[in-house]
């Protein structure tokens, strides 16, 4: 057989011939080839080129069977001893090389289809046998495993085969004891009911029978011609994200130690856009395959190291030691956002206290259970009424302001800007810059939009009511400095009757006012006067009197606007009515000359 049967010819006239080395261009004997295919296998199993290993141990299978495509398995009736020993000897190479794949079914194979070739030649290998029996301690088949180094001991007589052999035969026992050892009977009773409805699903989906999904629409009396179908977003509780986070980073610190980090990086990469741009198309699908790829290996790794010894073996000695240190750090976390909380109300600004408390409730105080933060109730409370509290400061007289002026509204109300662009030309003929105006515009908007779809997200999840008052609160308020007054109002209501359910005349009152300014933005005084009346009995349950002054004085104004738009109105009306009797007038006497 020559070169030419291994390596593929171009069969296009004048095309380029592959790219073959020095020896691949000689026609060596079939023999010579396997061993020197065989050799650059290894060769690339030490360099950790698996790809180039395994094409190199196919072509010595090739070689050795005398065939040009790689076979399936591997016959070779007629080929002397020198052969199938090269033959067996290769497919145990590319057993061990698949093992470091983590490809361990098809590294039992080879493994198994080398011992068949040995038992056809009358003799054996304990290196053969014990790459099979490692092949299935891989697979997580220990039994079959045990099974397996009993059979074939009994086929070798030396005492340092023997020896091997209870090595691997001690390990598989450690491993058995390790898993289904006496600490499975408390795991099995802890989590009983979990795993009974495991097994259910199962024999469900072993008996489920697949229908078109007209049919399952049909059956369920819905629209069966849909062309696109509404998936539901599952969206998970922020307490048990942060349990199934801490899970990963323990099973993965478990089991590969420092390199953990190193995994959490290679599972980001996988969907960065950064690392995988798509618009680098021919690098892009290749470095795509192989993160998948390196990152499938990684994990086939680690269940294996999974099945030898279980998570739930691990026992933590100092549990109770270590939550009581979390306990301990997160009492002086709460203490310093409360210090914190009430600086920044002293210190007056409204949206960077808003911003802290935010970012401390969602990231700190949310993912906290009562083991270790048994006054979180209490504390949720007290940090969100010195927020309303603050809200409440920003309600004051304002001074050296003609209040009587409708203009000034926006003063007496604090109501958001208008955002104007000034389009006049600058110095140097130099004009506007619409563009920067139009991306800070856009940038703006997808700020809020990101808030405001936190805060959504918070409130499916939230368990008590003065937080889903808060952030009721905080959505009208984002839609309210952006102009959408709809919105606000409706959910300013809805703020109010979460503040009713859990009695918080603050939070009312906060939810009442942001009414009042949107009424005030539209002038609309009848609706405000009613507003600002549940207004004023709610401040005076709170006893504020600076509240109470700043409430009479927005009512006296509003009565005042009021009576004068009052006054008005019957002039508006008569002169209305004039111009109609005027009309009517003009087109009788044109019929009359007609």
């Amino acid at each position: 057989m020559s070169i030419e049967s291994i390596v593929p010819k171009t069969a296009i006239l004048g095309a380029l011939q592959p790219d073959l080395k020095p020896w691949q261009r000689i026609d060596w004997p079939l023999y010579t080839q396997s061993r020197i295919f065989k050799d650059w296998g290894q060769y690339y199993t030490h360099r950790l080129c698996n790809k180039k290993a395994l094409q190199s141990f196919g072509r010595a299978l090739q070689a050795c069977q005398g065939a040009g495509t790689e076979p399936s398995s591997i016959s070779i009736p007629h080929l002397d001893t020198s052969m199938v020993r090269e033959a067996y000897t290769t497919l145990d190479n590319r057993s061990k090389c698949l093992r470091a794949m983590a490809r361990p079914e098809a590294a039992f194979k080879d493994s198994e289809q080398a011992q068949k070739l040995m038992a056809n030649e009358g003799f054996y290998s304990s290196s053969v046998i014990l790459t099979k029996c490692e092949a299935l301690f891989d697979c997580n088949r220990f039994e079959d495993n045990l099974f397996l180094l009993h059979k074939e001991e009994r086929k070798f007589q030396g005492q340092s085969i023997k020896d091997r052999f209870k090595l691997h035969k001690n390990r598989t026992l450690a491993v058995l004891e390790e898993s289904l050892g006496s600490s499975l009977n408390p795991f099995l009773l802890e989590n009983w009911p979990f795993i009974t409805s495991l097994a259910r699903q199962r024999r469900q989906s072993v008996a489920f029978i697949p229908r078109p999904l007209w049919q399952q629409l049909r059956e369920n009396h819905k629209c069966d011609v849909e062309s696109v179908i509404y998936k539901k977003k599952v969206s998970l509780p922020p307490l048990e994200r942060a349990r199934r986070r801490v899970a990963g980073d323990v099973y993965n610190h478990h089991y590969l130690g420092s390199s953990a980090n190193d995994v959490a990086l290679l599972h980001q990469l996988r969907n960065d856009k950064n690392f995988l741009n798509p618009f680098y198309l021919e690098s892009t699908p290749q470095m795509t395959e192989y993160s998948a790829e390196q990152y499938k290996i990684v994990r086939k790794f680690m269940k294996m190291m999974h099945s030898r010894k279980p998570l739930y073996q691990i026992r933590e000695k100092n549990r109770e030691k270590y939550l009581y240190g979390v306990e301990y750090q997160t009492r002086r976390d709460c203490y310093r956002i409360l210090r914190d909380v009430r600086r920044l109300r002293q210190e007056g600004d409204i949206d960077r206290l808003t911003d802290y408390v935010e970012e401390s409730m969602s990231t700190k105080i949310e993912i906290k259970t009562h083991r270790t933060l048994p006054w979180k109730y209490e504390f949720i409370n007290e940090v969100y009424n010195v927020l309303a509290l603050a809200h409440i400061d920003q309600r004051g007289v304002p001074t050296d302001v003609d209040l009587l002026d409708i203009k000034n509204y926006s003063i007496l109300y604090l109501l958001p800007k208008d955002r104007m662009r000034d389009l006049s030309t600058s110095d140097h003929f130099r004009g506007h810059n619409i563009y920067e105006e139009i991306d800070k515009d856009e940038e703006r908007l997808a700020h809020v939009a990101k808030k405001v779809g936190k805060l959504e997200e918070r409130l499916l999840h939230s368990r008590y009511a003065i937080e889903r008052a808060y952030l009721l609160f905080e959505m009208a308020r984002s839609h309210f400095k952006e102009g959408r007054f709809g919105k606000c109002s409706t959910l300013a209501q809805k703020a109010d009757n979460e503040a009713r359910n859990c009695n918080s005349i603050i939070w009312r009152f906060n939810s009442t006012f942001l009414i009042c300014q949107v009424h005030a933005s539209f002038n609309r005084f009848e609706r405000l006067n009613e507003s600002l009346a549940k207004a004023t009995r709610l401040a005076q349950q709170l006893k504020n009197p600076k509240l109470l002054a700043f409430l009479t004085l927005c009512s006296a104004i509003n009565d005042y606007e009021l009576d004068y738009h009052r006054k008005r109105q019957p002039d508006f009306n008569g002169r209305r009515q004039r111009k109609r009797k005027g009309r009517y007038s003009q087109s009788s006497v044109d019929s009359e000359i007609v």
